[in-house]
């Protein structure tokens, strides 16, 4: 038996009705003990198993480390299959047709559903399959993958620990205040949109210190795996603003562009990725200080 999929389109918003065509082909009438078919999303993650005398495994270190999914999206869809009148059914079982029988189904995505989005260790996927089991050893399946993308996915920054880590290891009192012009915000957290120059403000609030030689501003990404509390940074998209002399000021103002097409902010049951504002003030006969701000990227 030859089991095929189709997908009107290969992405989807979140919110739409995907629709697609199961294709089913037998040279002979055959009888299937179970037939599954689903669309579903989910969640990748690694779950730590057991020791590993050798200590690595595939470089993730320390234990022995599986890799499981965690299932948020899920669809039935075997209804399509039982409601053509090509097949015959006893009990479970189904008949299937000598010949090509074409099931059309659909099945709507939800309005609230995570964005795809494949990184290092994180992964969030979607796909449509179809299952058969004509016997213990005999069973066949057909998985066909799909993206789904969602701009108006809710946010909330989970990682803020790390953030306050990271201050805590630096002893000066920092003198700069971060402004940023955001239209929209989520939980405090300012909201931009991919493609957008992000416009800000970095306010220098000892005068005594202000004659600044250079400042950077940073855009960067983070992909936090929770199962295993570790992070991958993103290489910087930076923004340095250099002075030839020193410069007596108190404001400094920026503009740093979006790249368009960047992966979203999410967060999830496992892993959370998000965007980070970092800025770099050298001013002289001064330390060089930073301020660090979480931004939605949407």
């Amino acid at each position: 038996m030859d089991l095929r999929i189709w997908l009107e389109k290969n992405t989807y918003d979140a919110g739409e009705t995907a629709k697609g065509t199961l294709l089913i082909r037998a040279d002979s009438r055959l009888k299937v003990q179970k037939f599954k078919f689903f669309a579903s999303g989910k969640e990748r993650y690694l779950e730590e198993t057991g020791s590993n005398k050798r200590g690595i495994v595939g470089g993730l270190g320390r234990g022995r480390e599986k890799e499981k999914y965690d299932v948020f999206f899920f669809e039935d869809l075997s209804p399509f299959i039982k409601s053509t009148t090509s097949f015959s059914y006893t009990g479970d079982k189904i008949e299937v047709s000598e010949g090509s029988t074409a099931i059309p189904f659909h099945f709507a995505i939800p309005g609230n559903a995570l964005e795809s989005y494949r990184g290092k260790y994180a992964r969030i996927a979607y796909d449509v399959e179809v299952q058969t089991e004509m016997g213990r050893w005999n069973r066949d399946k057909y998985v066909l993958a799909f993206e789904v993308k969602n701009p108006s996915m809710t946010y909330t920054f989970e990682d803020s620990l790390y953030l306050e880590h990271e201050e805590e290891k630096k002893e000066d009192k920092l003198p700069l205040q971060l402004e940023l012009e955001a239209k929209d915000s989520t939980s405090d957290i300012p909201k931009f949109s991919s493609g957008e120059i992000i416009q800000g403000r970095l306010k220098i609030e000892n005068v005594a210190i202000r004659r600044v030689r250079k400042a950077i501003i940073q855009l960067y990404s983070v992909e936090y795996s929770k199962w295993r509390h570790s992070r991958i940074t993103s290489k910087n998209i930076m923004e340095e603003i250099r002075y030839d002399k020193n410069k007596d000021m108190d404001t400094i103002v920026f503009g740093i562009q979006i790249p368009k097409n960047v992966k979203r902010s999410y967060n999830a049951k496992h892993s959370e990725f998000y965007w980070i504002l970092d800025t770099h003030v050298e001013i002289s006969n001064s330390p060089v200080y930073h301020t660090r701000k979480v931004v939605q990227i949407v």
